[in-house]
């Protein structure tokens, strides 16, 4: 039997920089800044729009060590903060899965409320949950679509790698509207020069995971 994927599909992303790979996707995006409470809002307003399924979709931080920087990965579920399993829809993923090009990881992704920035946190959600990586939306997205009834998918690249910590300099460099604020980062970078070569690094990393999430939606990934 063929699989149609839900029709109008919404995607929940926190930067712009991942909304922008959806242009010639979908029109129904929201790009919540890297906030939970606004992805929550953002899967609702676009399922009270239309959108007969859910998407998260952007970049992530590892949990497994073995993934790198670029890893691509299609959740089977959403751990959240509080310890629940919220499955995705079989189905779609596995229809998802047939059309993605490259290695995929197929494994759980946790939610989180706030930024998990060091190996040791990072380290300690993997025992905890054994996600293989975790984000700031996913959890909100599948809570909303459980609450209205359609199904979700995860789609996820790493950027920050497992033993990979998050510069403090960084911390403030996303603007609530999803996009990147570099003043901040320029007056935290002052105070912590020693980090720069670290924020390069990130940048870097952060540039392959967006590079994979390109590399999906050019290849002609048909969601609705």
């Amino acid at each position: 039997m063929t699989f149609t994927p839900p029709k109008n599909t919404g995607f929940v992303t926190g930067l712009m920089a991942e909304a922008a790979h959806l242009e010639h996707v979908s029109s129904s995006t929201f790009c919540s800044g890297g906030h939970p409470g606004r992805a929550a809002e953002g899967a609702q307003q676009l399922v009270d729009m239309g959108a007969m399924g859910l998407v998260s979709f952007g970049i992530c931080g590892g949990l497994d060590p073995s993934l790198t920087p670029g890893s691509l990965i299609i959740a089977t579920m959403v751990i959240t903060p509080e310890g629940e399993k919220i499955r995705t829809d079989t189905a779609w993923r596995n229809h998802i899965m047939e059309l993605i090009p490259g290695p995929l990881t197929i494994a759980g992704i946790a939610g989180s409320d706030h930024a998990v920035t060091s190996p040791q946190a990072k380290g300690d959600l993997f025992v905890a949950t054994g996600a293989a990586a975790v984000d700031m939306e996913s959890h909100a997205v599948a809570r909303v679509a459980i609450k209205t009834g359609v199904p979700f998918l995860v789609l996820r690249a790493i950027s920050d790698p497992a033993h990979r910590t998050v510069p403090v300099s960084a911390m403030g460099g996303l603007g609530p509207d999803g996009h990147t604020r570099v003043l901040p980062v320029l007056r935290n970078l002052l105070l912590r020069p020693w980090e720069l070569p670290d924020l390069l690094r990130l940048g870097r990393d952060m540039q392959k995971g967006l590079h994979a999430l390109r590399r999906v939606a050019d290849g002609g990934l048909s969601f609705s």
